[in-house]
């Protein structure tokens, strides 16, 4: 594989694992539990609560700190005055 290519690689994976950790941080925060890994995606659950309503406020709540954390990381990639490509 070309240095390059390489260089690229490595760097894709240090992001991977970055935003990985910050969503499994998050998760257990919210007392969710990591199902599995599938690719770029992580399937997750909650334990059921009495009032349905609740539940889906709560997954709700938890999609809305990833995509928070998401973005607020994705803002820092890009100020970065070292990227990766």
């Amino acid at each position: 594989m070309p240095p390059r290519l390489l260089t690229l690689a490595k760097n894709l994976t240090i992001i991977i694992n970055k935003f990985f950790t910050q969503m499994l941080e998050i998760l257990a925060n919210r007392d969710g539990t990591r199902l599995k890994f599938a690719s770029d995606a992580l399937l997750a659950f909650f334990l059921a609560r009495d009032d349905w309503t609740l539940n889906v406020g709560y997954v709700v709540r938890t999609m809305s700190q990833f995509q928070l954390r998401n973005q607020a990381t994705e803002e820092a990639v890009y100020r970065s005055p070292a990227r990766i490509w």
